[in-house]
């Protein structure tokens, strides 16, 4: 499962002056003698990255709302990074030279000893050997590991009580839910040590899950909660039924949270957040029974606004909406848009100069003839971050097919496609009445091309 879990909770707002003085926000301010020639980014525990856009002042700013605490890496470039931990209303100010934060990072308002923790917490994993254990001796054991983690926890609490009672909470779930990963590959890790046997995961496997399966609204904020209830609720929801599809999986582990969970906000929050990652992922096309179990189920408002937000954004683009325009160059500089391609079908291609979306060219190639048939006109909008080097892309032979311009990084543009920056590249199938046919189409590599070509009307 690619889960973006902690997304929900992570509302970016990059340059918002104003945004600092919301106590209910995490704010974190840098200012740079230099802008970092490799960026400065700032992740979240689920890896998710963002990179931070410095004005014109080398000041730039990440606002985190609706969120009680965070831990987060900083990463100057792909040399340096710092672990952080922040709460609710802390206005975090750093400043660095933009070359070394070793040498040269400053701070104000960082709980500085939790900092120090968290330099020195090393995390000692279960001896793999120890999967060959019956479920009763494996959970003791694991037990026993958590308890290791957490002696430099316990040693320092006084220390860390002082910046923040919170996080001797936070940390111990932490470690525990983190651990956890070890109960959840147990059916899997045991098997494999016993390859040639029949594998019984009894009655008590599922009851430790349920047992581990606490249900703290104060814990939502530590990925590794929301990880572990999620996975776990997926495996239980799935005892004694048959489900097919990724769909029908969702369908279950939903139904499942809202029967056997009590907490209403540690449902609530959990059936958004599977939601949200699947439209997210998939669009909103046939799923009329997800929509209405959630709309039946959710009443947080916070919660039901972040699902309308994802649910819109893809709603704007389905097929048979009017198709998001662009302004893009071609070599020569000459300005390109959607309209001018109105009478045609529009095959979008968001590349990058890589392998991966380079092969597909091949395939265009070949295809032209009846790219040409179907008046279906090839629009690559390039994604590379310097101009230049597109244009000396563009010289490779391999490529030489369709219309080449420069979209570059049109946040705005991407974003509304929901371009995911992951998958590399992307196609986008549009009429000749400028209406969408598919925002994510298929490769033309693909059979399901082949398919989507006899599709079309003829024009």
């Amino acid at each position: 499962m690619r889960s973006k879990l902690l997304i929900l909770f992570l509302c970016v707002c990059v340059a918002c002056t104003n945004s600092r003085l919301n106590k209910e926000n995490i704010t974190i301010t840098v200012d740079v003698e230099k802008i970092p020639e490799y960026g400065f980014v700032i992740s979240n525990q689920d890896g998710h990255m963002q990179t931070l856009e410095f004005d014109t002042n080398r000041h730039a700013e990440y606002i985190i709302e609706n969120l009680e605490a965070a831990y987060l890496t900083l990463h100057n470039g792909f040399s340096e990074n710092i672990n952080f931990y922040a709460e609710k209303g802390d206005q975090i100010h750093l400043t660095y030279d933009g070359i070394s934060m070793e040498k040269t990072l400053k701070t104000n308002g960082v709980r500085q000893p939790i900092i120090d923790y968290l330099k020195k917490i090393k995390i000692s994993w279960i001896d793999p050997q120890n999967y060959t254990l019956g479920i009763t001796e494996f959970s003791k054991l694991l037990e026993k590991e958590i308890k290791k983690n957490l002696v430099l926890l316990d040693s320092n609490k006084t220390t860390l009580s002082k910046a923040s009672k919170k996080f001797i909470t936070l940390e111990q779930n932490r470690i525990k839910y983190l651990m956890g990963i070890s109960l959840l590959n147990y059916p899997e890790k045991h098997q494999k040590a016993f390859p040639n046997s029949v594998l019984q995961i009894n009655k008590e496997y599922y009851n430790t899950l349920k047992e581990w399966m606490q249900e703290d609204a104060t814990l939502l904020c530590l990925n590794e909660y929301q990880y572990f209830m999620l996975k776990s609720s997926s495996i239980l929801a799935e005892l004694g039924i048959q489900t097919n599809t990724p769909y029908e999986k969702l369908l279950a582990q939903m139904k499942y949270i809202q029967s056997h969970l009590k907490n209403e906000q540690v449902k609530q929050s959990l059936l958004t957040i599977l939601a949200h990652d699947y439209i997210e992922q998939n669009g909103i096309e046939k799923i009329e029974e997800l929509d209405q179990f959630y709309r039946q189920h959710i009443t947080d408002p916070q919660l039901k606004s972040q699902y309308e937000t994802v649910f819109n954004s893809w709603a704007t683009i389905a097929p048979g909406q009017k198709a998001i325009a662009f302004n893009a160059a071609d070599s020569t500089g000459k300005m390109f848009s959607l309209q001018d391609f109105k009478g045609k079908y529009v095959y979008i291609y968001l590349w990058l100069n890589v392998y991966p979306c380079i092969k597909e060219y091949k395939t265009l190639k070949e295809l032209q003839p009846l790219l040409d048939e179907k008046k279906i006109t090839l629009v690559s909008l390039s994604l590379e971050n310097d101009q230049e080097q597109w244009k000396n892309a563009l010289s490779n032979q391999e490529i030489q097919t369709g219309l080449h311009l420069y979209l570059g990084q049109n946040k705005d543009f991407l974003r509304a496609y929901h371009y995911d920056s992951y998958g590399i590249d992307q196609f986008i199938m549009i009429d000749p009445h400028g209406n969408i046919i598919q925002t994510h189409a298929p490769k033309p590599s693909s059979e399901e091309f082949k398919n989507l070509l006899q599709s079309l009307s003829k024009i």
